[in-house]
This record gives C-alpha cells, sequence and structure tokens, in this order.
C-alpha cells in the first residue's frame, strides 16, 4: 500500500474512532427539585463536591470516557430576576476550607437576568476522572441579587455519598446535590488504539 494510501487509512479510522468514542454530556445527579435563596445569597458561595466516578444516578467511567473538560451548574431565575457571580472549578484538597483556599483550574463570569432554567457551563483543559480519588468542587460565588427567585437545581437525596454533597458557604448539606453536568471525553489513548487497530488490519490485508 502507498503512503498516501496508509495516512488516508490512518486518518478514517482516527476520525471512526472519534465517532464511537465522542464526548458525552453527564448529569450526575437525579433533578428532583430547586432551591431558592435570593438576596441573602449576595457575596456567599453555592458549591458542589464532586466525585465523577461515585456519583448516581449517572457516572463517569465507562469505556473511553476517563475524563471530563467542562462542568456546568443548573441556574434558575424567574422573570425580574437577576444573578452575577464567578463560577469556578477546583480540585478538591482534603476538605472544604482548604480547596477554596487554593487556586482554581478555571473560572468564569456569570451575568444572567429574567427567565432562565438551563445550566451554565465552564470549559477547562481536560481533568481526569478515572478513580474515585479524582474529586473536584464546583462553586458558584454570588456577586449580586436581585429579586428573590434566583436559585439552583438540585437533588434531594444523597447520589452518590460523602464525596458528593452540597456546601452553602462551608456549611455542608449532606441531603442535597445541586445538579451537576459534566462533558466526558474520549480517552486518547483508546482514540490511538482504534487507529494503530485499522492500520494493522489495512497492512494484512495487502
Amino acid at each position: 500500500m502507498s503512503l498516501k494510501k496508509v495516512l488516508a487509512v490512518a486518518l478514517l479510522t482516527a476520525f471512526v474512532g472519534v465517532s464511537v468514542a465522542e464526548a458525552t454530556l453527564v448529569s450526575l445527579y437525579s433533578d428532583e427539585d430547586y432551591q431558592h435563596f435570593g438576596t441573602a445569597a449576595n457575596g456567599k458561595r453555592r458549591s458542589q463536591h464532586i466525585s465523577p466516578t461515585q456519583s448516581t444516578p449517572n457516572a463517569i467511567g465507562g469505556v473511553g470516557q476517563t475524563s471530563f473538560d467542562s462542568a456546568g451548574l443548573w441556574f434558575t431565575l424567574d422573570a425580574g430576576e437577576a444573578v452575577t457571580g464567578t463560577l469556578s472549578l477546583y480540585a478538591w484538597n482534603t476538605d472544604y476550607t482548604t480547596t477554596i483556599g487554593g487556586a482554581a483550574i478555571a473560572s468564569t463570569a456569570v451575568n444572567l437576568s429574567g427567565v432562565y432554567d438551563a445550566f451554565v457551563d465552564l470549559s477547562f483543559a481536560a481533568q481526569e476522572a478515572d478513580s474515585n480519588d479524582d474529586q473536584y468542587l464546583l462553586s458558584f460565588l454570588v456577586g449580586s441579587v436581585t429579586g428573590a427567585d434566583f436559585g439552583l437545581r438540585r437533588s434531594d437525596s444523597n447520589d452518590g455519598g460523602s464525596n458528593n454533597d452540597a456546601y452553602n458557604d462551608s456549611s455542608l448539606k449532606p441531603d442535597r446535590e445541586y445538579q451537576v453536568r459534566l462533558n466526558a471525553t474520549p480517552e486518547p489513548t483508546t482514540l490511538s488504539l482504534l487507529a494503530l487497530g485499522g492500520l494493522a488490519l489495512f497492512r494484512k490485508r495487502r
């Protein structure tokens, strides 16, 4: 087989690999309710401790999905409401206080007003999620709230144990999780193996 054909096969195989192990949005926790905070949340934090491999009913850990490159919180506002602030992702370190005291992996400004009921996503370089030790904190630092009905969608259960709990500032809320979604990304080695396997097959058939 000519070099051009080999390269074409490699590109095609890699493309097929991407389509087989494509990125997938995963909502970690059950969606059961929402919690309103109102103006009392000004200057406060609302955070979610995340263990992507332990969360239920959904988790990362399927074939070819061992990392994620975005994380989102589900915000809800009514007409006439508004909220500003900063959404950040941290690598979990021992406890809430230590984690928040460290540098964020990534942050983005949030500025919402009017009727809103959807995720706000934060993008970053791919983060590992292939073991129970891979834990994170998705935290929203509220800047200002207008009106009484700013809130977050939540689960009213404990979907994943103590490594998947909500925090209001530093106050642990083990009876709930704020609804989080992650963009699970393909494992690079999986794509490489698919491409190499395709090349080996075509070389054998020459």
